[in-house]
């Protein structure tokens, strides 16, 4: 079974990091792999170590992006790709999602293509989703369990979380799924696995080796502003007409009326 996992580098909110005008200054703060991508990681390797296969990684990012393919090698990845996009928040989701699918083409005969069930920076979960449209497969969200798989008919057996409930569904390969942390823990690195990975050849592609040129990926107009500091008026409402006169005041002083 041929297994690629789409994984993410986003900002470590737990360490020192300064917003710049309004934005994120990528000089004063530093990236991990993206948490929920870690649950994604280990759910690939244990359909892999029960079904047997192999595990690839993929990424689109700058070199930061490096990090987290080389602590997915170090989980036990057999290979990882590095999709070299030095503004991969500008994307549009579509975009991205166009991008990974040209990718996923190019290392050819992909079963599963696994996600993380969102990422930790904008928390949409609409990547996944995205991918199995431009890539034309079927795609199960919130994985949180593999139960069975018959190989005869290529049939994967998998409980994922659906509008109420859990649920048990069967579905022929090729598959997209995301999955969510109830799947287990992802497994800590090996020292022998992190040595490995440090020395590990990691492929640079760009779009035009996926098939792409720049003019077709457009720019999503993204920006990444800080909300501004908000304040708190406390009206108290035991006298309703004085209430309603200090409500007016303010609302004329913001100039909603």
């Amino acid at each position: 079974m041929k297994i690629i996992v789409c994984i993410k580098q986003v900002v470590d909110i737990t360490n020192h990091f300064r917003i710049s005008n309004g934005e994120i200054d990528p000089d004063q703060s530093s990236t991990i792999l993206n948490p929920w991508d870690e649950f994604a990681i280990e759910a690939a390797l244990q359909i892999a170590e029960s079904y047997g296969g192999e595990v690839t990684v993929i990424t689109v990012g700058t070199m930061d992006s490096q990090t987290g393919l080389r602590h997915a090698l170090a989980m036990g990845c057999q290979q990882a790709i590095h999709v070299v996009e030095e503004n991969p928040d500008q994307l549009a989701g579509l975009d991205l999602a166009k991008t990974l699918s040209a990718a996923v083409y190019k290392l050819e005969g992909a079963d599963l293509i696994l996600f993380g069930k969102q990422s930790a920076d904008f928390e949409y979960g609409i990547l996944p989703a995205l991918f199995a449209q431009v890539h034309s497969t079927l795609f199960i969200p919130f994985v949180s369990a593999i139960d069975g798989w018959d190989a005869s008919n290529q049939m994967l057996t998998l409980t994922h979380q659906g509008h109420s409930e859990k649920q048990q569904v069967s579905a022929k390969l090729p598959l997209v799924l995301s999955i969510n942390k109830d799947f287990g823990e992802p497994r800590f690195p090996s020292f022998m696995g992190s040595r490995k990975a440090k020395k590990a050849e990691i492929p640079q592609w760009n779009l035009s080796d996926l098939g792409l040129e720049s003019t077709d990926l457009i720019p999503s107009g993204l920006e990444l502003k800080a909300e501004p500091q908000k304040t708190l008026t406390w009206i108290d409402g035991t006298n309703p007409e004085t209430a309603a006169a200090e409500i007016k005041t303010i609302l004329h002083k913001e100039g909603l009326i």
